[in-house]
């Protein structure tokens, strides 16, 4: 069970309770003797009005949390387990129909390969599971704000404004002649396609459907790993590729300076927890404090690093019993995406996730050759307003930047003058 359908079980039990001790107050009322003093009629229906106003809170909250924006990944699993999506699938498999059915979920290998299993089927009991390589949890999704591109429309929009400010004084009875300026300038991005496709034979659907659910929910995650990967790391660019993702590193964050932060060469043994809160400071510096930096994405040897970081008083570096660490309040995103020299450091609210319609799902039967090809596709791209860039900073080397901040630092040395060899005397 999922944490949102655990939520919802919550508040369902809580409605039930509430209408039981609401059933028993009025039955209470009802029994009340005619010798019932004012007060005590008064107290009871004061409680049944109370319990029938907590009832009806609940189911307020019940409902929202029924229309509460679920996860991409969330969604997807809810597609792939619902009943539409298996009878579908079936009548295709069955040979029913041929044809296709479009899924769509709310919230790109370039090698063909033909879907099969290797080695005898499995003559003994069916084994529940398969093991396989897999993909690593999608931090850069889960941070991301998603946006859904209308219907009808095909870029990713925002708007990029500035206020020029002569606030000053004035003086009495005299006119103003200095006033204030602001522009307003639209800006946009196409959109990017990403896609794959899995091919398999009917052959293998009968005598192995095992083996297709599970290929068929990898096909999902390796899609979704593919855009989390180009979140990060994406080459999208105005003129030379404007249809590809605009990767965070490159179009989304400022790079790490350490003057900017005002902390060069200025930290006593400076390490990897003092270079977040350097590209903290400095989000804070050129964010004017207007972003909140709440997350940082490491290579999992940087985190590894962190937790064996030693530091006498132990105030800065924070691990949950579950495993998951902060650095001065940042939350780590522990991602092999990233670099084992990078660093992303992330604020809130920053990324916006434009996508059209979210993932797509088509299963087609291709009678002329008794098979099946399931496809995948995922139109959408990354924004980060521009000014909004303030709040993320990215480290293209850590070493680098680390060594810019530590007092220890070796400073440039001016080499010695050259002496001149003395006048040579003679005898």
């Amino acid at each position: 069970m999922t944490e949102f359908e655990k939520k919802a079980e919550e508040i369902r039990n809580e409605i039930a309770e509430a209408r039981k001790e609401a059933k028993e107050a009025k039955e209470a009322l009802s029994a009340l003797p005619e010798s019932a003093s004012k007060e005590e009629v008064t107290e009871i229906k004061s409680n049944i009005e109370k319990l029938d106003q907590s009832i009806q809170d609940l189911n307020k909250q019940l409902k929202n949390k029924t229309v509460e924006r679920k996860g991409l990944e969330q969604a997807l699993t809810d597609v792939l387990s619902s009943e539409e999506y298996k009878s579908q699938l079936q009548d295709v498999i069955s040979k029913k129909r041929s044809g296709t059915q479009t899924f769509e979920v709310k919230v790109d290998p370039t090698s063909v390969i033909t879907s099969g299993l290797t080695g005898d089927v499995a003559r003994t009991v069916t084994p529940n599971e398969i093991s396989a390589p897999g993909y690593e949890p999608n931090k850069f999704l889960a941070l991301a704000n998603v946006r859904t591109v209308p219907q009808d429309k095909n870029r990713a929009s925002w708007f990029d404004g500035a206020y020029y400010s002569n606030v000053g004084y004035v003086t009495e009875i005299t006119a103003q002649d200095t006033g204030d300026g602001a522009t307003l300038t639209e800006k946009y991005r196409e959109l990017a396609k990403v896609g794959a496709f899995l091919p398999f034979s009917a052959e293998t659907v009968s005598d192995m459907s095992y083996f297709v659910n599970w290929a068929k929910n990898e096909g999902v995650k390796a899609v979704l790993n593919k855009v989390d990967e180009l979140i990060y790391g994406g080459l999208g660019a105005d003129v030379t590729k404007p249809k590809e993702i605009y990767g965070l590193k490159t179009k989304g964050a400022t790079a790490f300076n350490s003057a900017t932060a005002g902390l060069s060469l200025a930290i006593t043994n400076a390490n990897l927890a003092d270079l977040i809160r350097a590209a903290a400071t400095q989000v804070r510096v050129q964010g004017k404090g207007l972003y909140n930096p709440v997350a940082v994405a490491l290579h999992p040897a940087n985190v590894a690093k962190l937790y064996m970081l030693k530091n006498t008083q132990a105030d800065y570096i924070q691990v949950l019993p579950n495993g998951a660490m902060s650095v001065y309040g940042i939350a780590i995103a522990e991602t092999a995406k990233v670099g084992a020299g990078e660093m992303l450091l992330l604020s809130a609210d920053t990324v916006q996730l434009h996508q059209k319609g979210g993932l797509e799902m088509e299963v087609e039967r291709v009678a002329g050759t008794d098979s099946f090809k399931m496809y995948l596709r995922w139109r959408g791209n990354v924004v980060v307003p521009t000014d909004a860039i303030k709040g993320n900073i990215y480290v293209a080397d850590i070493d680098t930047a680390i060594a810019s901040l530590d007092t220890t630092s070796p400073t440039t040395t001016v080499a010695p003058t050259t002496t001149v060899a003395p006048t040579t005397t003679q005898a």
